[in-house]
């Protein structure tokens, strides 16, 4: 698990990582609504695809709703390299 901190130190959000022998899957990712917006959900993917990259695993996996606006981002996301 890993937590996103503002400038000020306050948690601004998490993210939880499942990793299994073939793959590593982001289970849950959440930014306070207040924090929306500013990088803190790329920046908390972005650090789950270099620690899935570093481990060795050639994929990273999530389940994001296509109908949820705030989702778009995540549904057609690129690989890994």
């Amino acid at each position: 698990m890993v937590v996103a901190e503002s400038f000020g130190g306050e948690a601004v959000g998490f993210m939880h990582v499942v990793l299994t022998n073939e793959v590593a899957h982001l289970e849950q990712l959440a930014v306070l609504p207040s924090h929306g917006r500013r990088g803190y959900g790329r920046t908390l993917v972005e650090a789950a695809k270099q620690e899935a990259l570093r481990r060795g695993f050639r994929e990273i996996t999530l389940r994001a709703l296509a109908e949820i606006p705030r989702h778009a981002p995540l549904v057609c996301a690129p690989s890994l390299s």
